[in-house]
């Protein structure tokens, strides 16, 4: 723990307003991004860098930077490699790191197309917890709380 009040918190999500939405999910957690923010503590909001926040960057989204951070993880026994992009929450101090990896996150839609889900979401979405792992021990954010959100 902090020798002061100030927490350095990471809210991991699958989603999050203004960049990715299907549901009630990314209201909360944009919204509990900012209340601990505005309550004074160091707060980084992880979440998927999906196609359409690529498509909608240039219509209302703060610009998005490349970290040059490059990580690869063992899925079922095949190296998958991914990526980090960084951006604020608009009207707050939240960080927002964006995770990349194209044949996960570069798709028509988050979870589903044509009303069937992506048969990987799970392999997607444990590429992307364990991503929030070793984007924590790579970039030395030594959070004292990980929030996780759904997946």
């Amino acid at each position: 723990m902090l020798n002061s009040d100030r927490l350095r918190i990471i809210l991991a999500s699958s989603e999050a307003v203004p960049f990715s939405k299907t549901g009630g999910l990314a209201d909360v957690s944009t919204a509990l991004s900012k209340a601990l923010a505005a309550a004074g503590h160091d707060v980084t909001l992880i979440i998927p860098d999906y196609r359409r926040i690529r498509q909608s960057r240039q219509e209302h989204l703060p610009v998005i930077t490349d970290t040059g951070l490059r990580f690869s993880l063992t899925m079922d026994e095949e190296r998958v490699s991914g990526g980090v992009n960084w951006t604020m929450l608009p009207d707050s101090s939240v960080r927002v790191l964006l995770v990349q990896q194209p044949d996960y996150f570069d798709r028509p839609q988050l979870y589903m197309e044509s009303g069937h889900g992506y048969e990987d979401n799970c392999e997607r979405f444990c590429f992307f917890s364990r991503a929030v792992l070793e984007i924590c021990r790579q970039m030395v954010l030594r959070p004292d709380i990980i929030h996780c959100n759904d997946w």
